[in-house]
């Protein structure tokens, strides 16, 4: 049944719709008492044989499909009801894009060789890779940019990896090129920021769902960041006050917000070069804050008049979560190590400030492993074991991050 103008459509079979056709129709006869040229009350007798309830049997295929169709016009303006294509029409009428997968990403520092004999200038490159094992499949990175890095300096890289999707990665792991680079000494990188698979229907539908609320500027130019190819969140913090700086926690110290600026907090990067920053000023026309963060990046945005307007990027802070799965049976290392896989899945739909649940964790291990009895699970932001409870919150600048070493699977 579908709401349209206050009037409620309902969608029936042809036999229901031909007993209401009979009944409206000789009930009517009654009522108005019209007779046939016998005299007597018109009556439809609900009999197979009888061409005249045949004819109404076809009328009534008719106004099923009829129905059908009336309803399948309200569902397609409508969020809650649409189906999955319905709601991918709704969404480009909205301009809002269904976000795309994305790739896992590393920062990191490269060192070249310090001065003396043979010493060479350590160039980096696209085509470099990095390959490392995850769950039994091989994952290569590889640079996001060339760089060259002088005899004696450093550099910061960005690595990417090939495939989409979401793969967790502790600091410092990939430190070595698959194959030897010249003049490269050393390489150190930070905690893997998850890519994500393709946004769910689900996920699109709370989107356009929550967007018809969103009604300051400011969500606005999040919205619009957050449907850019390769962004996978994006959180804009404003401080609107004339006078006062606005503090924001980051990590263990916190963001300085000047007044009347923004602090722009993406997760992931835009495929296409500039694309945050000429998106960001078609909604806000003020300065970013997060110039003092060290792994902040820039982009710049040139105006009609080639002014260059920069913009600072904040990265999530990545914040680790530790957790205890209680399972109800005898399990090989290869199950333990399967079920800390499948919890460390969960970081591919997870976004900047959002809570992770002792069911979230439950019920993907349950969704794999269906023939184990799963008895529950506890979190904690800290490895003690009486922080533990249901349900964990980041901070609203952090996003958590999962590391095998931080997951206990505890045999009950």
């Amino acid at each position: 049944m579908v709401l349209l103008d206050g009037i409620e459509y309902e969608v029936k079979t042809p036999d229901e719709n031909l007993d209401d056709v009979i009944t409206y129709v000789n009930d009517y006869c009654a009522a108005k008492d019209i007779k046939n040229t016998a005299g007597e009350v018109i009556y439809i007798e609900p009999n197979e044989a009888n061409p005249l309830y045949q004819m109404f049997r076809g009328f009534a295929y008719l106004t099923t499909v009829m129905q059908k169709l009336i309803y399948s016009t309200g569902c397609s303006m409508s969020i809650a009801e649409a189906s999955e294509r319905q709601l991918l029409n709704l969404a480009d009428i909205a301009g809002v894009k269904r976000t795309q997968a994305t790739h896992t990403i590393i920062t990191g520092v490269v060192f070249a060789n310090q001065e003396g004999t043979g010493a060479v200038d350590c160039v980096i490159t696209r085509d470099m890779t990095i390959t490392i094992t995850i769950a039994g499949t091989d994952v290569v990175f590889h640079p996001a940019f060339d760089l060259t890095v002088p005899i004696g300096e450093s550099r910061n890289i960005v690595l990417r990896a090939e495939q989409y999707g979401s793969y967790n990665i502790s600091a410092n792991t990939l430190t070595q090129f698959d194959d030897p680079v010249p003049g490269f000494r050393s390489m150190t990188t930070s905690a893997s920021t998850p890519g994500q698979g393709l946004e769910t229907i689900a996920s699109l539908r709370n989107r356009l769902q929550r967007r018809a609320v969103e009604g300051t500027q400011v969500e606005r130019a999040a919205t619009a960041i957050q449907n850019l190819e390769g962004v996978s969140m994006c959180s804009i913090f404003f401080n609107y006050d004339p006078v006062e700086p606005l503090p924001v926690t980051y990590g263990n110290s916190s963001i300085s917000v000047p007044p009347r600026q923004a602090l722009l907090l993406v997760q992931g990067d835009s495929v296409e070069a500039n694309a945050i920053a000429r998106t960001f000023y078609r909604y806000l026309l003020c300065k970013t804050a997060g110039s003092d963060v060290p792994a902040a990046r820039t982009q710049t945005y040139t105006t009609h008049a080639q002014q260059d307007l920069t913009v600072y990027i904040v990265p999530p802070v990545q914040q680790p979560i530790y957790i205890k799965v209680y399972i109800h049976n005898t399990l090989s290392y290869e199950q333990v190590d399967g079920i800390k896989d499948v919890v460390c899945s969960l970081a591919g739909s997870l976004v900047i400030g959002q809570p992770i649940t002792s069911v979230d964790v439950t019920n993907i291990v349950r969704s794999i492993y269906t023939n184990l009895d799963v008895q529950g699970a506890e979190l904690s932001l800290t490895d003690d074991d009486t922080a533990y409870s249901y349900i964990q919150t980041p901070a609203k600048t952090a996003i958590f991050y999962f590391n095998v070493d931080n997951i206990a699977i505890v045999e009950v």
